[in-house]
């Protein structure tokens, strides 16, 4: 019974990049100026933030390709660099946002520029860190235990 519950851990990482890919296309932030309010997803934001999306992809296809040959730690560095990755993008993507809201304060002049966070961020920046945490049970014993049975 414990093999089972082990055997479970290690989709972790491949379930955090799939929380990811889901999130991608949800809201990420809301900006809001006098009336007018607008919503953007990963997607919309594009640029730069598309390397979000290649990376949870990337980790899906790692983990099931190693899964598949009985090697799954080989798939651990691609889920841990790759989410330190995608998180500098989600920074950089903040900072430039955060940097860019004083810009448009200036500009807009008396109105109130609003920017909120939104679900699809928050489980964009969950699903990677699910899947780093995950990397942990990605070792050579389950793949040895798989191979007894």
């Amino acid at each position: 019974m414990s093999a089972n519950k082990e055997d479970k851990k290690v989709f972790l990482t491949p379930a955090g990049a799939m929380v990811v890919l889901i999130c991608f296309f949800l809201p990420w932030v809301k900006v809001s100026c006098g009336r007018t309010v607008r919503s953007f997803s990963g997607s919309q934001i594009g640029g730069i933030v598309w390397l979000v999306l290649i990376v949870a992809f990337s980790i899906i296809a790692t983990f099931f390709y190693f899964r598949s040959r009985r090697q799954l730690e080989k798939s651990k560095p691609v889920a841990i660099f790759g989410s330190i990755v995608a998180f500098g993008v989600i920074f950089i993507k903040y900072a430039g946002l955060a940097w860019g809201q004083k810009n448009l304060l200036v500009k807009a002049g008396s109105k109130v520029i609003d920017c909120t966070i939104q679900p699809g961020a928050i489980g964009t920046v969950i699903g990677f860190v699910v899947a780093i945490a995950g990397s942990v049970f990605l070792k050579l014993k389950c793949d040895k235990r798989e191979g007894e049975h």
